[in-house]
């Protein structure tokens, strides 16, 4: 489960890397940016699977990272488990985050630039988003070639974590592979969990991988329905069920504001 949770960090790192909180944008700036992203490469679908090696190399989860011809981007991930989460970055400046399973989502506008900003920078290694924000704890540590594809080997330490990424420029800096590791008693670094690429089709992806049709809803009922799903077939009683849902809706009432002020404008 840790190690899980580590990939689902580094994915939404990948996408919606940490951000300055506040964009100062130039018309100038604004415009390098897209340059730079129209430069590089075109659209493409990369599929992964997700592998727990330090649970009998089970395959738990895959994954489809996909970028539009107009900039769009898609990450979905697909859990053994039957959970499925959608990630979506349009073009337009609309973000999305649906849960399939459950069939809630919900989505912000914040402005195409911005959005932008918060992407990997292939020109500068994949270690800079285009806003000019850097991977923290992050340093380049060669170049490779995975897949036919020219990659930009990372490794990020925190701790006794080493996440190591090969990410792939041409592709929008997306990691066609990711091993994350933890440090023993002994101090010796164990794999704990491996992202591999199964699959790279370069060409327009699925349309399907940029929309949904949940029930839009506050990141506060999102999570309450997030409890609920997970704990339908529990064996606990209706009290405790019911804390753990005032929990999480609580926990999730905090980026309720933000969400009301930056609905899309119909």
């Amino acid at each position: 489960m840790k190690a899980t949770r580590y990939v689902a960090f580094v994915s939404v790192m990948a996408i919606l890397v940490v951000l300055p909180s506040a964009f100062t944008l130039g018309k100038r700036a604004v415009r390098s940016w897209q340059l730079r992203a129209a430069e590089v490469g075109g659209p493409f679908a990369v599929t992964q699977q997700e592998v727990l090696t330090c649970r009998n190399n089970d395959v738990t989860a895959f994954w489809t990272e996909a970028r539009a011809s107009d900039g769009s981007r898609s990450t979905v991930i697909r859990r053994r488990s039957g959970r499925v989460e959608k990630k979506v970055r349009k073009a337009s400046g609309i973000l999305f985050r649906a849960f399939e399973h459950t069939g809630v989502k919900s989505t912000i506008q914040i402005g195409a630039e911005q959005t932008l900003g918060r992407e990997l920078d292939p020109t500068r290694d994949c270690l800079e988003t285009h806003g000019g924000s850097k991977l923290l704890d992050a340093t380049k540590e060669g170049e490779e070639v995975l897949f036919g594809f020219q990659t930009v080997k990372i490794v990020t330490l925190t701790g006794d974590t080493r996440i190591t990424a090969w990410h792939a420029p041409s592709l929008g800096c997306v990691p066609l592979r990711r091993v994350f590791e933890q440090k023993n008693g002994r101090g010796d670094w164990i794999m704990s969990s491996l992202l591999e690429t199964t699959h790279v089709a370069q060409g327009e992806p699925a349309t399907d991988l940029f929309r949904s049709d949940a029930h839009e809803m506050a990141p506060s009922a999102v999570a309450e329905a997030l409890v609920r799903k997970s704990l339908e077939n529990s064996q606990l009683p209706p009290s405790e069920i019911e804390a753990k849902v005032d929990v999480a809706r609580e926990r999730a009432a905090v980026r309720d504001q933000s969400y009301f002020a930056h609905r899309p404008q119909e």
